[in-house]
C-alpha cells in the first residue's frame, strides 16, 4: 500500500441536518455519512474539502491520520465555555483567513466558537498502525473537559510547540494547569497520538 489516509469527523452538540449531508455526500461519494459522523479513508487521492471549515460549520471533532506520519485532531469548543485568553496563553493565535500557518497547536476564533488544532508530524511515518480503532471516541471528553475548566490539554499543546521548536529559548513556560494527577485517560491518548514527550 503506498498511501492511506483516515478522516473523522463527529457532531456532538446537534445532529447533522439531512442537507449538510447532501452537501458533505457532494463532497464524497466514499464517505459514511450519518447524522453525527463522517468516516472516510483513502488509499489514493484526497479528502476535496478543508477539514477546519467543515469542523468550523458542521462538527465538533476531527481526526486525521496518514502513513506518512501526519497525525491531527481539531477540537471546536463554544467560546462562552473555553476563555479564548486562556486558551492564547498555550496555543499560537491564528487568524481565520491565515491558511498557510504550520504552527502545531494553534486556536482560531469561528464565530461563537474556537477551533483548537493540534498537529504532530513523524517523517518514518513507520507507526501509523499504532493508532487504535475508536480513537477519537477517546478524545473527544477533552473538549468537555475544557469546558470544565480543566486546561491540561492546552498546556499539552504548547509542549507540542516547545517539542517543534516554535517557544524561545528561555522563554518562560505558561503556568501549569491545575487539575487531578494523574492526566485523565483522554488526556494521556492525546499524549500519545500526537507524540508528546516528557516535560
Amino acid at each position: 500500500m503506498s498511501e492511506f489516509q483516515y478522516y473523522e469527523f463527529v457532531a456532538i452538540d446537534r445532529p447533522l441536518s439531512a442537507m449538510e449531508r447532501k452537501r458533505l455526500r457532494a463532497i464524497t461519494s466514499r464517505a459514511t455519512i450519518t447524522s453525527t459522523r463522517l468516516v472516510s479513508t483513502y488509499e489514493w487521492g484526497n479528502f476535496k474539502a478543508d477539514p477546519r471549515d467543515l469542523v468550523a460549520k458542521c462538527f465538533d471533532a476531527f481526526l486525521y491520520y496518514a502513513n506518512w506520519g501526519t497525525r491531527r485532531l481539531i477540537l471546536r469548543v463554544p467560546s462562552t465555555r473555553l476563555d479564548p485568553r486562556i486558551a492564547k496563553r498555550y496555543l499560537t493565535i491564528r487568524s481565520g483567513s491565515a491558511r498557510n500557518s504550520r504552527s502545531v497547536a494553534t486556536v482560531t476564533a469561528a464565530g461563537r466558537n474556537l477551533l483548537i488544532d493540534l498537529w504532530s508530524e513523524n517523517e518514518a511515518g513507520d507507526d501509523w498502525l499504532d493508532v487504535e480503532p475508536g480513537l477519537l471516541s477517546a478524545l473527544v471528553p477533552i473538549r468537555n473537559e475544557l469546558m470544565a475548566g480543566d486546561h491540561r490539554a492546552l498546556y499539552l499543546g504548547w509542549r507540542l510547540r516547545a517539542q517543534a521548536g516554535e517557544v524561545t529559548a528561555g522563554a518562560r513556560p505558561p503556568p501549569v494547569p491545575k487539575g487531578p494527577s494523574p492526566l485523565t485517560g483522554s488526556q494521556q491518548a492525546l499524549v500519545e497520538f500526537l507524540r508528546i514527550g516528557p516535560a
